[in-house]
């Protein structure tokens, strides 16, 4: 690299000021050197960065991530806070990381920007390197990009990716979440990184208090060391990290068979930001095609199901707020259940036609003309059930319909009910009928 740009040299001229980018790279070091320890390799300035795994792992998972700060960048260029935004870069790429039960190992950033000013790039580059150290991560490398004529006067862009490592074996994914498993939440900082381009929006037609513009700006919170602490502490089975798409489309990413997340709200403490941005913001969710506002506290369940389709069909109201499975595969105690509602049936058109009033009671009593052993098989082949066992292991819905055994000796009376041999009833089943005010 020269050390001296030239006036006169055609890429001074096209706007591109490497004299600047040397004085950057100078201005960084301690804070980037400040950030390593015996497994980097070489330092900075080098092309590439060199990070020796050592042999700690077992069998080592390498997990890397990548993201940006998106229009927050916009934000805080406006309130004088670029300085806070490179924890927000560090933050959205390792807060992903150790969702995985990954410890963060290094991170390189990507600056891009119409007119590099190394002062203010310098104060970036320093927060990266400063939220690094706290997450015991290297700042092993970046690039800074000059583009004039590509990004607008005095704007800039911010990326980064990192890479972490886990133990195969302690690898969290939600595979190992089953029901009754307690769902748990950290408390965020504010926004994060997400978000802005709706919050800028607002920010625009209403000013916010000087208190709500402080958490706004305020740089998204470093999660990897409490929760990794935790995991050393907990059988933690699964963990989801909530940026866009905020609760409803990030949690589900880590439920597996079918799952649902119980989420209390009110256990809840809502900040006051967010309350500021729905009210000001007048935030609202389209539900079926229908605009509902939200305030503070509250959230749309919209029903679904989650079961074993090939065992239950399902059907959602049209407000998403009930869901009825039935179950379509058959079984002996379904089948028992259905002699029973067509005996009870029966029994109602037998009253009618026997022009009973509404007002008028009405018992049955049943008795077996040839006692089966309601321990048996409920069924001697595939296309006969006893009714006696069907009716004995349905006592609730004869209930309802006052129908009652009765030993056979004591029946008395007349048969009413003659027409119930068919395929489905043991005929051999006397029924008398009587009646009552």
């Amino acid at each position: 690299m020269t050390s001296k740009t030239k006036p006169t040299d055609p890429y001074a001229k096209a706007g591109v000021n490497i004299e600047k980018g040397n004085e950057l790279v100078d201005s960084i070091k301690a804070s980037v050197n400040a950030t390593h320890d015996r497994r980097v390799l070489g330092g900075i300035g080098g092309f590439a960065g060199l990070f020796q795994l050592g042999s700690k792992y077992k069998n080592p998972v390498l997990v890397g991530c990548t993201d940006g700060v998106g229009t927050k960048v916009t934000l805080s260029q406006a309130h004088n806070k670029i300085h806070l935004i490179g924890q927000d870069l560090v933050a959205m790429c390792i807060n992903d990381m150790v969702t995985c039960g990954a410890e963060p190992l290094f991170f390189l950033d990507y600056f891009a920007a119409s007119k590099l000013e190394p002062k203010s790039t310098a104060k970036i580059v320093k927060g990266i390197a400063n939220a690094c150290k706290k997450s015991n991560c290297a700042l092993l490398g970046g690039e800074t990009a000059e583009m004039p004529g590509h990004y607008a006067k005095n704007n800039f862009d911010l990326a980064g990716f990192s890479v972490g490592v886990v133990e195969k074996a302690n690898l969290i994914d939600g595979k190992k979440i089953k029901s009754g498993h307690i769902l748990l939440g950290i408390e965020s900082s504010g926004p994060h990184s997400n978000g802005y381009s709706l919050i800028r929006s607002i920010l625009n037609k209403h000013k916010a208090p000087n208190a709500i513009m402080q958490t706004l700006l305020k740089p998204t919170h470093l999660y990897p060391a409490p929760v990794l602490e935790l995991i050393e502490k907990t059988n933690v089975k699964g963990m989801a990290h909530i940026t866009g798409g905020g609760l409803t489309e990030n949690i589900p990413r880590i439920l597996k068979n079918g799952l649902i997340a119980n989420v209390n709200l009110s256990t809840w403490k809502f900040p006051k930001a967010f309350q500021w941005l729905q009210e000001k913001g007048k935030i609202s969710v389209n539900v079926d095609g229908t605009p509902l506002q939200l305030v503070a506290g509250e959230l749309v369940v919209r029903s679904t199901f989650a079961g074993d389709t090939g065992q239950y069909s399902a059907i959602t109201s049209s407000d998403g707020g009930l869901t009825v499975a039935i179950c379509t595969v058959q079984d002996d105690t379904l089948r028992m259940q259905a002699v029973v509602r067509d005996l009870c049936n029966r029994v109602n058109k037998l009253r009618k036609k026997a022009k009973l009033n509404i007002t008028d009671a009405v018992d049955v009593f049943y008795a077996d003309l040839k006692p089966v052993d309601l321990c048996q098989s409920p069924h001697q082949s595939s296309t006969f059930i006893s009714t006696a066992r069907a009716l004995a292991c349905n006592a609730s819905l004869l209930e309802k319909a006052n129908i009652v055994p009765m030993p056979l000796r004591k029946c008395h009376g007349q048969i009413i009910i003659s027409d119930i041999s068919s395929t489905l009833f043991r005929p051999l089943l006397m029924f008398i009928f009587t009646k009552h005010r």
